[in-house]
């Protein structure tokens, strides 16, 4: 009921995106706007009416609430409660088109997933924008849009999905100094958080993991370079060679030096790059 439609030939046009923190409690305005709604759950409820149907959001879910239809809260917004916002306009031409997509009115499940990463950095770029910013914006909007259209539920759990995402963010970061304060702020949880659904997942806690990935990938600088195990330590963020072979040594069993003497043995080197 009240699905908002996506043309395949035209961008929509972003009036305004932001995000709230709830600090005193509130009802949702009772208002009929000139353009569509993104709604968000960051964290905790937003319940909100439209056209006489009630929407629970809880965390994790979002919901498109339509230009020119009549909407408001039923329930008061509770202090802490997060979300962002959306606001943006589809050619009303578009919208009977048959050459388009219907979006979905609610969508669960996005926690952690890649769909919530770019709706949440969409609005983040949103706020910072210049001139030659506005034409990118509409771009990824609409590519957001046609991803939460095909967006399915994946059958891992929340934390599985944080699990994967906090293992891909190491690896990214492989060349700095392993720091859960900046792991806490990139993931906006808390760092004991991280560390307990990481180490029940895993097996293994973040800075460890951490470190086998930086040891691997001085494995395969050191078989595939002539650079110096200084060079190897800097590239890796250690700034103490000697601090660095040590971790290499206890990770390996073997010295970086002894490592690559090694090479040339290949079942030795078989046996000792399984880390």
């Amino acid at each position: 009921m009240n699905e908002i439609v996506l043309g395949k030939d035209v961008l929509p046009s972003l009036i305004e995106a932001g995000r709230v923190t709830c600090h005193t409690p509130f009802l949702h305005p009772d208002r009929i706007l000139p353009f569509n709604v993104l709604l968000y759950v960051i964290s905790g409820k937003i319940t909100v009416i439209e056209e006489d149907v009630q929407y629970t959001v809880l965390s994790g879910e979002l919901i498109f609430l339509k230009t020119k239809k009549h909407h408001w809260g039923s329930e008061l917004v509770e202090t802490g409660t997060e979300w962002g916002y959306i606001h943006f306009t589809l050619p009303e031409e578009n919208l009977q088109s048959s050459n388009s997509l219907i979006l979905p009115k609610k969508v669960s499940g996005l926690l952690y997933s890649e769909v919530e990463e770019n709706l949440l950095k969409l609005i983040k770029n949103t706020s910072t924008q210049n001139s030659k910013d506005v034409y990118k914006l509409k771009a990824t909007l609409y590519l957001l849009l046609v991803d939460i259209k095909f967006f399915k539920v994946s059958i891992t759990t929340a934390k599985e999905q944080l699990t994967e995402r906090l293992a891909a963010y190491l690896e990214k970061i492989i060349a700095l100094p392993f720091d859960s304060q900046k792991l806490a702020e990139e993931f906006n949880l808390s760092s004991k958080y991280l560390e307990s659904v990481f180490k029940e997942q895993k097996h293994i806690s973040l800075q460890k993991y951490h470190t086998s990935l930086k040891v691997r990938e001085a494995c395969r600088i050191l078989r595939t370079t002539t650079y110096s195990i200084g060079e190897i330590s800097q590239q890796l963020g250690y700034q103490n060679a000697f601090y660095f072979s040590h971790v290499f040594s206890k990770v390996t069993g073997t010295s970086p030096s002894d490592y690559r003497k090694q090479l040339k043995n290949y079942s030795n080197l078989e046996q000792i790059s399984q880390i």
